[in-house]
């Protein structure tokens, strides 16, 4: 495929065409009802006003943060060539190249870290991360996290992922033992919160589920994203307790929800 530059504007048309496509394969009036405020309804002005603002400011985003990324990378090469041994540069680095999809460079410089501080559950949790999303390998995500976790036993991150990681397996039982002490450990990471309804909603438990949608409504701040790469990250895809969407994506399930025929 070849690269090509292409405006925010022409960005946002190709997302539209991408949702219309995907709305003729699986009908929904969640995508219908998107499609209908992404509409311009003049050339700068989308039929839900916020929808181009936002998006222009995501790609600004971006951009920035793609300028972030290798000013960070390089930086941290020449510290590495100082401080090989050092295993807080050589995690950050794996990190950084997990966040950048390069699978290879990632697990790389993780195993390296792991090398150097064997003890370190935090270190498994990422190489688990990068076999589980860089190469769709739950087995091996599986096994590196139970490893986590004799470790680190109370260690939220490998627990909540484990959870999913057992979802996918069919280990609804186990899953839900999982999440519940993750929850424990940090009533306040939304991400654990996300997997626990998903389980409940499995198990037909609507009422449990709305009620806990309601709390985490509640527990939900608009707060600033971190600047550092990394911590940013984190707050938004791991702890989920930093995420613009988080209001909007738990009405929206709220809603869905109750929507649904309760017992």
């Amino acid at each position: 495929m070849n690269e090509k530059l292409i405006t925010s504007r022409q960005a946002f048309e190709a997302m539209q065409l991408f949702l219309e496509q995907y709305y003729e394969r699986i009908p929904s009036d969640d995508i219908a009802a998107i499609l209908s405020d992404l509409e311009f309804v003049n050339y700068d002005t989308t039929a839900d006003p916020a929808a181009i603002l936002d998006w222009n400011d995501y790609v600004n985003q971006v951009v920035k943060f793609s300028s972030n990324m290798d000013e960070e990378i390089d930086n941290l090469k020449k510290m590495i060539s100082e401080e090989p041994n050092n295993s807080s540069l050589l995690i950050k680095m794996g990190i950084l190249y997990f966040i950048y999809k390069i699978p290879n460079e990632s697990i790389n410089f993780i195993n390296k870290a792991i090398e150097k501080d064997k003890t370190n559950a935090d270190y498994y949790f990422w190489l688990a991360i990068c076999y589980l999303r860089l190469l769709s390998d739950f087995k091996k995500a599986k096994e590196v996290l139970e490893y986590a976790l004799k470790i680190d036993p109370e260690n939220v991150a490998c627990l909540s992922k484990l959870a999913i990681i057992q979802m996918y397996f069919g280990n609804d039982d186990v899953a839900m033992k999982l999440i519940n002490k993750a929850i424990l450990n940090a009533p306040d990471w939304i991400i654990p919160r996300k997997t626990f309804i998903t389980l409940l909603l499995r198990e037909q438990k609507l009422d449990v589920a709305e009620n806990e949608v309601l709390s985490i409504i509640k527990m939900i701040k608009d707060l600033p994203l971190p600047d550092d790469i990394i911590e940013r990250y984190f707050e938004q895809n791991i702890t989920g307790r930093i995420d613009p969407n988080n209001q909007k994506y738990f009405e929206m399930l709220l809603n869905n929800i109750r929507s649904r025929p309760h017992n």
